[in-house]
């Protein structure tokens, strides 16, 4: 290995032997080849660290419990999830051109969930704007300029909720944030997620972050109480809350046309009951910039046929016209 690998890729693992050679392999073989992996055992009681130590052996860039800090670029990782072999790669360039201090990435959904996809937005205002509403990247494929991971560190405080709090003091330090629009990653769903294992402590972490970053990017006293009614999929807002919050996007002078109609439309999936007038609201909003409405499938079939976004029927519609 080179002595200054142009990228550290960050692993914490705690009991994970269940998944964890399938990650550690996913970042053994990625194409890009100058990077260490740096694999953090937080007291695992199985036999996690036994096969850590000997993919150690095998690969001089596996280091274990190690924290080295001459690396331009921190990438992110789950010990549950998959890498795509180009992954880092594809990131080292992505961030290089659109010089970003935080990339992330699409990814595919395994496990529990399948033939799905986590596409977050590439441009900086669009995720700066979802941010107002829950996290605008998948976590483990986050990589990060070093010094930034120096200058803000993770707030024990916000506790199973580190990254969205991360992610808002970034943004309004000034951090220049962007995902590569293609797949990097698979992410594993199961039951022993941390939003399933602690969904209250998580919760209640995300809405402190959540209520601080939006009273800072907002100028309006009620816009965390219209706004928070879209950030879960738990949440029923109205359609006049809708409204409402169409009148505070249109507002925002440092998010662009185009990223307010994204952002807005995004969110519309919450509002119940669903009704035409949900697509019409989306319609009639994206015009008011003078730019096309999407043929938005999702929001669509919600509204027309008044599905909630988070039941079975919607989901097989929603499976079928994506594998035609």
């Amino acid at each position: 290995m080179k002595d200054d690998p142009q990228v550290s890729v960050i692993l914490p693992v705690y009991n994970a032997r269940q998944h964890l050679g399938a990650a550690v392999e996913s970042i053994c073989d990625q194409t890009f080849r100058n990077f260490e992996l740096i694999i953090i055992d937080d007291g695992s009681t199985d036999d996690s660290r036994d096969l850590l130590q000997r993919y150690a052996a095998r690969d001089s860039r596996v280091q274990i419990i190690t924290n080295r800090t001459n690396a331009g670029l921190i990438a992110r990782m789950d010990a549950d999830d998959v890498s795509l072999p180009d992954r880092i790669e594809r990131q080292v360039g992505w961030i290089s051109s659109s010089r970003a201090d935080v990339c992330g990435g699409w990814a595919q959904l395994i496990g529990t969930l399948t033939r799905r996809e986590w596409r977050p937005w590439e441009h900086d205002d669009a995720l700066k704007l979802q941010l107002c509403f829950n996290t605008p990247f998948v976590h483990p494929t986050v990589m990060i300029r070093t010094r930034l991971v120096k200058l803000h560190l993770y707030d024990e405080a916000s506790l199973h909720g580190e990254d969205y709090d991360l992610w808002t003091r970034l943004a309004y330090a000034g951090a220049k944030f962007t995902n590569i629009q293609r797949i990097v990653l698979r992410y594993r769903v199961h039951s022993e997620q941390v939003s399933k294992s602690y969904p209250k402590e998580q919760e209640k972490s995300r809405e402190r972050s959540q209520k601080r970053y939006v009273s800072r990017v907002i100028p309006r006293e009620d816009a965390f109480k219209i706004v928070s009614r879209f950030s879960t999929p738990y949440s029923t807002p109205s359609l006049g809350d809708a409204r409402e919050l169409a009148e505070i996007i249109a507002s925002l002078d440092w998010v662009t046309k185009r990223s307010k109609c994204q952002v807005f439309t995004s969110v519309l999936k919450y509002v119940a009951p669903a009704s035409p007038k949900t697509y019409t609201l989306m319609s009639r909003f994206w015009r008011r910039f003078d730019l096309t409405p999407p043929l938005s499938f999702p929001l669509l079939v919600q509204s027309y046929l008044r599905l909630r976004s988070d039941g079975k029927m919607y989901q097989r519609l929603k499976r079928f016209v994506s594998s035609g």
